[in-house]
């Protein structure tokens, strides 16, 4: 059986069903109405071969195809692309600047010119440790550049078009939509956030995982800093507290290669503590990612939330939430990481993190991916955790809008 994944406004899809031991004369296809179907000529008795054309006016999202034979039937359901798409994609940025490129496919054979607009609706501002998208605020960032025009898009192609941004906050998610207009007068729009525009170079040698970040590699990973007041979220406002950097920060940076995502967290904590079994790794001092693997797309399959950290038992790191079965919650000993603790007898540690690429299914690693990142680093001086700090999302409601962007480069 061969089905196409999708079919075009106004254009054709051949389908091809294995029928068995069934006469395909006496196979009836039952298009959606106002299609077009027929019966293709084919070599192989025992397959059945038909063209479908979706009107180019539907606005059907998908199209439900019957196939019925006496005694049979079968239901086929193809989703529907318009002849333009569009969506919109993070660029790295140097801190405080941002760009993003407005992205057009022509699904079409035919070359086309469209209209393009970008627009920022809204900033999403971390305050007191928390991303809300319940309370937007107008942006403060801005393009430098026109946002808006006409591009050609050959048949069969995409074009991208770059918007430079300034004045971005480099721990604000800002929600961005971009619109594209046909020759027709359809409209197609694509939204979503984007923060942090962070660019994650590909490691050109091995990464020992010993907890020393001394491979020249760490050297070209740009670093981003949890150590302002506004990124503490406080659980038990009686006793939880910040009172700077040297209470509670981190430096983060990120690498990659065709095996795992590799972080360096190295914190700085006045107190160590964590007394938690591996399954409540969480509730002590450590580390907690909430990770969005489709970034791109509306329609997400899951996300993901990871705690590590050191207990009683050992290192331990455990999966609550997952995006695909294949990597399944409950104990993630396939993520690999070392720690080193301050030599000064703060609290403070260092995190050297591999995790595979198994464990953030469906996404794909490949030059200009981009990956949904947040990172807390969990807090307990005794006798509970009472805070914790955040680089991007929201770790208490597990809101995926707000992660930061991670763009892996070469």
């Amino acid at each position: 059986t061969e089905m196409p994944e999708s079919i075009v406004r106004g254009s054709e899809a051949t389908v091809s069903l294995a029928i068995g031991g069934l006469d395909a004369k006496q196979v009836s296809v039952v298009p959606p109405l106002g299609w077009e179907s027929r019966i293709l000529p084919t070599k192989a008795a025992d397959t059945l071969s038909f063209s479908l054309r979706a009107p180019e006016a539907t606005e059907a999202r998908a199209g439900a195809i019957r196939v019925e034979a006496p005694g049979a039937r079968s239901d086929l359901l193809i989703p529907v692309e318009g002849q333009y798409g569009v969506k919109v994609a993070p660029v790295p940025s140097p801190r405080g600047q941002g760009a993003v490129d407005l992205v057009v496919r022509n699904n079409n054979d035919r070359d086309g010119q469209v209209d393009w607009k970008v627009a920022l609706k809204s900033e999403i501002a971390v305050n007191s440790g928390e991303y809300s998208i319940e309370r937007p605020q107008s942006p403060g960032a801005y393009f430098t550049e026109a946002s808006s025009g006409s591009v050609e898009v050959p048949g069969g192609e995409e074009v991208s078009v770059r918007v430079p941004l300034a004045g971005v906050d480099p721990l604000s998610a800002y929600e961005i939509e971009a619109q594209v207009t046909d020759p027709s007068g359809r409209t197609v729009r694509h939204e979503r956030y984007i923060g942090g525009f962070l660019g994650v170079p590909k490691a050109k040698g091995k990464i020992a995982l010993d907890g020393k970040l001394d491979e020249a590699d760490w050297s070209r990973a740009e670093v981003v800093t949890i150590d302002e007041e506004r990124q503490f979220r406080h659980l038990q406002p009686r006793t939880s507290n910040w009172s700077g950097p040297e209470d509670l920060s981190a430096q983060l940076r990120y690498l990659w290669d065709d095996e795992y995502l590799y972080m360096a967290i190295e914190v700085t904590d006045d107190v160590f503590f964590n007394d938690m079994p591996a399954r409540k790794i969480w509730s002590g001092d450590g580390i907690q990612l909430l990770v969005d693997p489709m970034r791109e797309s509306k329609e997400k399959p899951g996300k993901y939330d990871y705690a590590l950290g050191v207990g009683p038992d050992g290192p331990a790191a455990r999966s609550y939430l997952t995006a695909d079965s294949r990597a399944p919650a409950g104990p993630a000993d396939d993520i690999k990481f070392s720690t080193q603790k301050a030599e000064d007898g703060t609290g403070g540690m260092v995190y050297e993190i591999a995790i595979p690429w198994r464990r953030l299914l469906p996404f794909e690693p490949s030059v200009g991916a981009n990956l949904g990142m947040a990172v807390a680093l969990n807090e307990n001086d005794k006798p509970v955790r009472d805070a914790f700090m955040v680089w991007f999302g929201d770790l208490q409601s597990k809101e995926v809008e707000t992660v930061g962007d991670l763009i892996l480069t070469d």
